[in-house]
């Protein structure tokens, strides 16, 4: 393709400052130096609904915005049918039938989360591109094929890390997971991982240095900039905080500890979010229907909203018997929205495609006319329509960020758990109740001696989601009863659900002597020996107790 002319106005987007930035991840670099400084305050101060609003605000309409430029059109529609029916259509299947196999949806969420960093790395590799084109830079193709091995290879140390046979420094990505939904990693051995992955950081070191020695021989480090800032973002996001692992060395900076991954990764997330709604602005603004950057992302919001809300309320009746949100729902419904969006994203934007390199590389106004949008009665009222129901999906996820972020965190805190069992019931509605949220709810009830309500929350968590937590909190409950037998009961069920803790089979054990058996007390205390479980109090009490009840009757 031939190279645009580099005169000033392409050279950017919008311009240098918004378009380094939020196009080109320069806000992510100077929010990490902050992070850098006060990260650990920072998560220990963050307002539950921080992370809930970022999303809401830019993930969300980042998938919105793919939804709007694909679906709003009947140009786009019939142009992607491939990718809008018929893959659509599939992903839906493989969901339905995942309702009852969950093993099919534990490998749609691993296929997602194996595409996923491709996909981040995909969109810094294309914008590079992009940036040298509208600069007059044409790479060769061994140049290209450097620069796009560079980032492949960056998302190679990615894909190493969630597979590793176990977790620890060098360990898989923490996951949304469930009992019925969970990623499956390929369990690369531990023995081979450091040495492959110090193999793939040597690669991505000498193919990133030849493509810029290669490219800086050929333009000013000026011209270079927002590509130059783009591997950056690609090193800060993915090769530089996954490839310390692989290495021997502490790492003493908060953003780059593997034990606070998860919590920095939502932050990337929003990122790459920013970039990609910073991008399709732009191409939505050379359309000639486009009103305004606040109906564009007025439109993404809505749009996005749609894709995530209307799924948990329609799934959750039919996954009521089988799958709850947090059991493997809401895993499920991320994993089929981001593969569908990843399929429509790689069909979309390539920038060999003449109306898409006429708007981001030339700059060029789309006069393109949508011979499909004929006007009718009819047909603005199934535009109305779609847009009510979006609008009524952005409500839903309003409703549930208020509620669950909100106020039954703020309930929680202040003890007011009628407040907190109320949040949780309209939550339930539409299709959002959450086992865990049940089992502190349940505990909390307990603590204040109010033991029906916390029978009642308490069993509600085990039918959603049985989990030795809930199940110990139960047993605790029981005991408190004086229903020895009952609490006995529910402590085995509990240890059979994994390993278990010395003090599960400490609570097991009093149960089992204060029915009256102390043999299956004792029995349980070499159970507790034999798991290797960590000795605890609770275990040595029993010991005692045991002791004191075989010299009482003389054993």
């Amino acid at each position: 393709m031939t190279a645009a002319a580099p005169d000033a106005q392409k050279r950017w987007l919008f311009g240098p400052v918004p378009d380094l930035l939020f196009g080109c991840g320069g806000a992510y670099a100077l929010l990490l130096l902050v992070l850098c400084a006060v990260g650990p305050d920072l998560r220990t101060h963050q307002t539950a609904w921080l992370f809930p609003a970022l999303v809401l605000a830019s993930s969300l309409p980042h998938y919105g915005a793919t939804l709007v430029r694909v679906y709003e059109h009947a140009r786009d529609r019939s142009r992607y049918r491939l990718f809008t029916v018929h893959a659509t259509l599939a992903i839906l299947a493989l969901v339905a039938i995942a309702l009852r196999a969950p093993i099919v949806g534990c490998w749609l969420a691993t296929f997602y989360v194996n595409w996923s960093p491709w996909h981040y790395a995909g969109q810094n590799y294309g914008l590079g591109l992009m940036f040298l084109r509208r600069r007059g830079i044409d790479p060769t193709p061994r140049e290209k094929r450097l620069l796009w091995s560079s980032f492949l290879l960056s998302t190679g140390i990615a894909f190493l890390t969630l597979n590793v046979a176990l977790s620890g420094p060098v360990g898989a990505l923490g996951l949304l997971s469930g009992n019925d939904v969970h990623l499956i990693t390929l369990g690369i051995p531990v023995a081979i991982v450091a040495p492959l992955g110090l193999a793939l950081i040597a690669a991505y070191v000498a193919t990133l240095g030849v493509a810029l020695a290669s490219l800086a021989g050929r333009a000013a480090l000026a011209t270079l900039a927002p590509t130059l800032a783009l591997v950056v973002s690609q090193a800060l996001w993915f090769s530089l905080p996954l490839g310390l692992r692989f290495l021997p060395l502490p790492v003493a900076i908060d953003p780059f500890r593997p034990e606070y991954r998860d919590y920095y990764f939502v932050w990337i997330a929003v990122a790459h979010a920013v970039q990609y709604l910073w991008v399709t602005a732009y191409y939505a603004r050379a359309s000639s229907d486009f009103r305004g950057y606040g109906r564009f992302y007025g439109k993404t919001l809505l749009a996005g909203c749609g894709a995530w809300a209307l799924p948990i309320v329609l799934l959750s009746p039919l996954a009521a018997r089988s799958m709850s949100y947090d059991s493997g729902l809401a895993l499920l419904v991320a994993s089929a929205v981001n593969v569908h969006h990843f399929l429509l994203d790689g069909a979309i934007w390539k920038l060999r495609g003449g109306r898409v390199a006429q708007i981001l590389i030339r700059s060029e106004r789309s006069d393109e006319s949508d011979p499909g949008e004929a006007s009718g009665a009819l047909r603005v009222f199934g535009r109305r329509l779609v847009w009510g129901v979006l609008a009524a999906a952005f409500a839903i996820q309003g409703f549930v960020l208020w509620h669950r972020d909100h106020v039954f965190s703020a309930a929680m805190a202040r003890h007011d758990y009628d407040t907190a069992a109320l949040a949780l019931d309209r939550l339930a509605w539409l299709g959002y109740d959450d086992a865990g949220s049940r089992t502190a709810l349940g505990m909390g009830f307990a603590d204040a001696q109010r033991i029906d309500a916390a029978l009642a929350q308490l069993e509600r968590s085990i039918t959603l989601r049985p989990t030795v937590p809930a199940l110990a909190a139960v047993g605790d409950v029981r005991m408190r009863q004086g229903d020895a037998i009952g609490a006995r009961r529910i402590y085995e069920r509990a240890l059979t659900l994994g390993p278990g803790s010395a003090d599960l089979f400490a609570a097991a054990g009093r149960a089992a002597l204060a029915s009256g058996d102390a043999a299956g007390a004792r029995e349980l205390v070499l159970r507790a020996e034999h798991s290797a479980a960590a000795p605890s109090p609770s275990l040595e009490s029993l010991r005692r107790a045991l002791a004191e009840n075989a010299a009482r009757v003389g054993y």
